[in-house]
């Protein structure tokens, strides 16, 4: 035991060094200081209130009181800057889980010196540490004249979260340190990352076997460059390693050694490679490259939320603009497959590629469409979601991410008219294919959605009034069966006050049908008032009522009237010893 923790320490002491050792010499210039504003503060606060009384017996059990304060606080004193931010609410989530919502982070900064304190997140490298929120300190050093910058941070990705089911997500309580460098010279630049994590066995209750829950270690490394032979050639490559513990009770394993033997090995411990290298040519009418990614079974990292390996991709890629411009084509089309280690039942060969095309005949009208077929993450929601939400907090700690396969957009939009009025109208369909993936087990559930939507909006501008009507559709796909959304939308505004001043009525009516059969109906009508006064505040405050009926008046149905009310104050302050005009005093 003691053996690891004196590597852990070792590897710490190795990575910390590495960023130091990179800037011996290193001096602050304080030469302009006289030059800078002596104080310089600005923010902004934000209280939003949110009342639900609850009138009908079958309203829905959120709070009848709910707040969310949220605020940022930069300081600069003679050039150094200090931002903060922060955020609080008494909303109660509704399962216990490893993320922290009520938080404070800033980003403390003096000309090349940047560093983190509380809560933050940073990007070193897609296969080492991406954007990952962590808890603890950092810094970022890019000394002028020079072409080198390195960055550290150390903090707590995961918070220590016990297991009380049913509805919690258990976690040990994970640390990790990053690393980076990079130069950026004329014709090249590289960068290069390290990150390491690991989990504290003891910071929970053991957990039950069957949850599969163990403490991790992660090391991973990258490497990335480009350079620029000659003018018009781009070259790129990037690697990327990680050495993965999936469970640190296995034992020591004294066959293996990786990176000499600095990183110690278990049972359960795996490295795994991803590699990426392209060349882009530039030509006068656009450009044209072709690339290669292979990413191997397994590849994961404790400083991404997401990673999608078992890949390997051989793309062509290519812009052209035609017509003075007015004409633009673009893509990326290859060949992709998977099971690159042939574990797997079945292998997946597929050709693969991202299309666009936009064209603008004239000022009044483009088109635009698109289709891609790459895998990556997102979270699919319906236009519905947005429309028939009654809190923009309701799905604040969801984590639904869906693995998308296929999507294809379709826009047109045209618009017309004078200074006096205004119209657009606008046509777009988009649709989505998508594999359902939770961890490393795809459950083969496909999934379709499509969205189709046609828009007019008439904009009035000597009145200030605004009209706008609107139709959806949306469908769709999936193992529970084929679900059907379809409804209009209208809304009117009016501005006073030289727009200081905005009131906006909208309704919205929709229904839905499973497999051909209604389930309910969807009511909503809001009012929303928006008032700038003195170039610092804003008032928004709103009222809707929303009602959900189901067919026979099953369970679901359900009424609400909610009332919202938002102040915001941006402020700036500025102080200076010398005003405008005076002059200094003469030394003695």
């Amino acid at each position: 035991m003691n053996k690891i923790y004196t590597t852990k320490s070792l590897l710490l002491t190795i990575l910390l060094l590495s960023a130091l050792f990179k800037n011996k010499g290193i001096s602050q210039d304080l030469s302009t200081i006289k030059d800078k504003e002596m104080l310089t503060i600005n923010g902004n606060l934000s209280v939003d209130q949110m009342f639900n009384p609850q009138i009908w017996d079958n309203t829905t059990s959120r709070d009848p009181y709910s707040y969310f304060i949220v605020g940022g606080l930069n300081l600069s004193l003679y050039g150094f800057s200090m931002p903060l931010n922060f955020s609080y609410s008494n909303q109660n989530i509704g399962f216990t889980h490893p993320f922290t919502f009520n938080q404070f982070g800033a980003q403390p900064s003096y000309k090349w010196v940047k560093t983190y304190v509380g809560y933050n997140s940073v990007s070193y490298s897609p296969y080492t540490l991406s954007g990952h929120q962590f808890c603890g300190f950092g810094f970022e050093l890019a000394p002028p004249h020079t072409p080198v910058s390195v960055g550290l941070v150390y903090g707590k990705f995961l918070k220590a979260t016990e297991f009380e089911p049913p509805l919690n997500l258990p976690a040990y309580k994970r640390l990790g340190v990053g690393v980076k460098a990079s130069a950026s010279l004329p014709k090249a630049n590289f960068n290069t990352s390290a990150f390491y994590a690991w989990d504290e066995p003891n910071s929970i209750q053991i957990l039950p076997d069957s949850l599969g829950i163990l403490p991790k270690e992660n090391l991973a490394l990258s490497f990335e460059g480009g350079a620029i032979p000659f003018d018009g050639l781009n070259l790129m490559l990037s690697i990327g390693n990680s050495i993965l513990t999936d469970d640190k009770f296995s034992a020591i394993s004294n066959e293996r050694k990786f990176w000499g033997g600095l990183y110690p090995a278990r049972n359960s411990t795996s490295s795994y490679w991803a590699y990426k290298m392209g060349v882009n040519y530039s030509i006068p009418q656009g450009t044209m490259g072709v690339s290669y990614e292979q990413v191997q079974p397994g590849y994961n990292t404790l400083g991404a939320y997401y990673f999608v390996n078992d890949l390997e991709n051989i793309t062509l890629n290519t812009a052209i603009r035609l017509l003075d411009g007015k004409l633009n084509l673009g893509g990326n089309f290859g060949v992709q497959r998977d099971n690159l280690n042939d574990q797997k039942i079945f292998a997946n060969t597929r050709l693969v590629g991202a299309g666009n095309i936009s064209y603008s005949p004239s000022q009044s009208l483009n088109l635009n469409s698109s289709f891609s077929s790459f895998t990556s993450y997102t979270h699919l929601r319906s236009v519905f979601d947005h429309i028939n939400a009654t809190s923009p907090y309701e799905n604040l700690d969801t984590l639904n991410f869906t693995q998308v396969n296929r999507s294809t957009t379709l826009g047109i939009t045209y618009a017309f008219g004078d200074e006096s009025l205004k119209q657009t109208s606008n046509i777009s369909l988009s649709g989505n294919q998508s594999l359902n993936k939770q961890e490393d087990t795809n459950n083969g559930n496909n999934l379709t959605f499509i969205n189709a939507a046609i828009t007019h909006a008439i904009s009035i501008p000597m009145s200030g009034w605004s009209f706008s009507a609107s139709t959806f559709y949306s469908t769709n796909s999936n193992p529970l069966g084929v679900s059907n959304t379809f409804g209009p939308f209208v809304s009117s505004s009016k501005s006073f006050i030289d727009g200081k001043v905005r009131i906006t009525l909208g309704t919205a009516y929709n229904k839905t049908w499973l497999d051909g059969k209604m389930q309910n109906t969807n009511i909503n009508i809001r009012l929303t008032g928006t008032w700038n006064f003195k170039e610092s505040h804003n008032i928004n405050c709103s009222g809707a009522y929303y009602l959900i009926s189901t067919v026979g008046g099953g369970q679901g149905g359900r009424q609400e009237l909610i009332f919202n009310l938002m102040y915001t104050y941006n402020f700036q302050y500025k102080y200076s010893p010398i005003k405008d005009g005076e002059s200094k005093q003469p030394e003695h």
